[in-house]
Formats: structure tokens, sequence, C-alpha cells
């Protein structure tokens, strides 16, 4: 297998007609709010785009959080069935790249491609599931998202946006969980090919780079390597990460089209 691309704002394939539709996932903590700048960028590129709210959060935060990602990808399959929508691309962020990631792999059928960007991957990285537990133990919420997001993240995040994650200290505790508990569903002999792309933050540390590698092993997907961004690639890079979207929905496009 080759080595993983670089992707850069500076090439900008245009969307093929009548497109797929972009279905955006948010992680733990920052909610659907931190995917707008993300949207805009992809709406500039004619892609046609839904914000997944997951419960708990925004408009669904009278409702609890799943228990299990599996939960999570029937909430999500549910809401897309209703919509009537058939073969979306599936893009998550840290937690919502867990549920895309479990989402391509137990229902590829009903999924174009997933581009999970840092998902949790449960025994497959013990050394990152264990650091994840670690954070929420000694610092409850705000720590957890202190840590998922990095330093350098986490010091421009605005006033409102701290202000939200102190506040849903609880929810973040209680939505962790889910992820903390999560085993992926891996394919343990051939199988029909995974709709997946493994995302990662070039600047994000190795562990992370080690958890998509060992994911493209097991999974045969390629890893994508998305330029001047961290764990949230929304905040850091959006017009970048767009990028990787709507080119990896073309190429899934054209790769289906002539099977």
């Amino acid at each position: 297998m080759s080595g993983p691309a670089t992707a850069t704002a500076a090439a900008r394939p245009a969307p093929t007609p009548g497109a797929p539709l972009v279905v955006l996932i948010h992680g733990v903590g920052l909610g659907p709010r931190s995917l707008r700048a993300l949207s805009l960028a992809l709406a500039q590129r004619s892609a046609p785009v839904l914000v997944f709210t997951r419960r708990g959060y925004g408009r669904r935060a009278h409702l609890p959080p799943p228990t299990t990602v599996t939960e999570h990808v029937d909430d999500l399959l549910t809401e897309l069935e209703a919509r009537t929508v058939e073969l979306p691309v599936l893009v998550g962020v840290s937690g919502g790249a867990t549920v895309a990631l479990e989402a391509a792999l137990t229902h590829h059928s009903r999924v174009l491609v997933a581009v999970a960007h840092e998902p949790a991957a449960g025994s497959l990285a013990p050394e990152l599931r264990n650091r994840i537990r670690q954070a929420l133990d000694d610092a409850g919420g705000v720590g957890l998202v202190r840590f998922l997001v990095g330093e350098a993240t986490w010091a421009r995040l605005t006033p409102r946006e701290r202000t939200t994650i102190a506040r849903d200290q609880a929810l973040i505790e209680a939505d962790a969980r889910a992820f903390a508990a999560y085993e992926p569903s891996l394919p343990t002999a051939a199988t029909d090919p995974v709709p997946l792309i493994c995302a990662v933050g070039e600047r994000s540390g190795q562990i992370r780079r080690e958890v998509a590698e060992r994911l493209s092993a097991r999974t045969g997907a390629p890893i994508v390597v998305v330029a001047r961004s961290a764990h949230l690639p929304q905040l850091d890079a959006p017009a970048t990460f767009a990028e990787v979207i709507v080119t990896q929905t073309v190429q899934a496009v054209t790769e289906r089209s002539s099977v």
C-alpha cells in the first residue's frame, strides 16, 4: 500500500451532478454548531450537506445520549431512512468518526463511503482507549474534551465554546462512555470492501497515526492526512477537510459506477 496522501486546499475537484448527500457527524462535547464552517465550505463546492445532531445535543438535547455505538449507528440510519437518503457519504470527527466507522463496518451496503477522522478503535488501540479513560477519570468531561482536541486547538476555542463545554460536562461524561467501551466490528476474513477512508490530522500525535494505520491494515481502507489539522479539522482546517470530502466522494461515485 502506498503512503498516505496529504490533502491541501490547492485542488478543487467539482462534485458530479446529483452528488450524494454528505452527512456530517459531530463528536463529544462540541455539538452540531462546530460543523458550521465545514458545512459552508462544502456548500461552496456544491455538495449537499446534512448535519446529523446526535442525541443529547442541539435540537435533541432533551434526549439522553445512546449508551453504545451500535445504538448511535441505528439512530443515524433511522433518521436517514426517514429522510429517504440512500448511499450517503458519512463524515465523522472524533466520536462522530466512531459512528461513521461502525456504520461502514456493519452496514457497508447502505454507505457510499465513510470518512472517519480519528475515531476510537477499542482494543485495536488500547493505549488510546486507556488515555481517554484516564482523562475522563482525572478531569471529567472538560478534561476529556481538552485532551481530545489538544492544547493548540483548545487555546483557540471561543469563550462561548468553553462555557458550553463546562455547562455540558455531565452530558459529555455520559456521552463518552459509549465510545470508551467501543469495540469495532472489524472483518475477520475476506469480505466485501469496507467503504472507509481513514483520515488523520497532519498535526495530530503519533498515536492517532498508528490508529489509522491499524484500521487501514484490518480494513484495506486508504489513509488521508488532512493538512494543517489536528483532531478537529472542522475547526482547524475546514476548507482543506472539505476538499478531502469532495475528492473522496467523487472517487467513490466513480468507483461505484465502474462496477
